[in-house]
């Protein structure tokens, strides 16, 4: 989003005279940043919600609320600049609810960031020593040693290290009807661990989660056959864990955040 926003912001330094079409492309441009800042900050305030929930750590819910009102003010931000560029009611599907603006959503927010608010009020203070607090400084914190990604920054230097050890070659192709081998290296990774997430690239299915099969450092699971008998390709990623609680994806997003973090192949036609 500030990429976005800062190129936008060149490209209209030397527009002296934006014509209909850059103007559009202007709008369109600054309302998926808003998106993209409503949705990173909406994500990180269910991530510290969900530690507040384990752990009752009322510090975890204080930054689940701020994070929820910047979310907001995202969605507010969207949704008054595209009050006049856009008809007020937008279809994003044949149902209902996939139809209008932006600004129809803001009661519902309103109503959601309200109860968080409402539960922060009704919350006891935290003990100095909060049994979530360690926790959550390592999954926030960028700088924490081999932790995932914090809150969708790019990868940390020491995962990208780790994941150029992992050596995967994807099929060409597959065929219909027929168990598709699905094998990862680890190289000398010590993990513990390798699980193939897969589905059809239909995004109204889930994942499936399997553990993949370890020999020596090939991890190896087939896909079933009655699975791959469909007309949609086949997407998959893997989850690495290892002796001291660190997790990875791979192929994972690269340090920009801009490559296709799945693999996927389609079936012989």
């Amino acid at each position: 989003a500030e990429a976005a926003e800062n190129h936008l912001k060149q490209a209209e330094s030397k527009a002296s005279r934006p014509d209909a079409e850059f103007r559009r492309w202007a709008v369109d441009i600054r309302a998926q940043a808003a998106l993209g800042r409503f949705f990173a900050e909406k994500f990180r305030a269910a991530v510290e919600f969900a530690f507040f929930e384990g752990s009752r750590d009322r510090r975890a819910l204080d930054r689940a609320v701020q994070h929820y009102r910047a979310a907001r003010a995202a969605w507010q931000h969207l949704s008054v600049f595209t009050q006049d560029a856009y008809t007020k009611d937008l279809a994003f599907g044949r149902e209902r609810r996939l139809r209008g603006h932006w600004s129809d959503r803001l009661a519902a927010i309103d109503e959601d960031l309200a109860d968080m608010e409402k539960l922060l009020r009704e919350s006891v203070n935290p003990a100095e020593s909060g049994t979530a607090e360690g926790s959550i400084s390592r999954a926030t914190d960028p700088q924490a040693g081999d932790s995932v990604g914090a809150y969708g920054r790019a990868p940390l230097r020491s995962n990208v290290r780790n994941l150029q050890k992992v050596r995967h070659t994807p099929a060409q192709s597959f065929q219909r009807g027929a168990a598709l081998s699905i094998e990862l290296n680890a190289g000398e990774l010590d993990l513990i661990g390798v699980r193939l997430n897969y589905r059809h690239a239909n995004q109204a299915e889930a994942y499936r989660v399997a553990d993949m099969t370890r020999k020596g450092a090939t991890y190896h699971h087939a896909i079933p056959a009655e699975y791959t008998d469909s007309p949609y390709p086949l997407i998959y990623f893997f989850q690495l864990r290892d002796r001291n609680g660190h997790a990875w994806l791979h192929p994972g997003f690269n340090s920009t955040l801009s490559n296709q973090p799945y693999y996927a192949i389609r079936s012989v036609k």
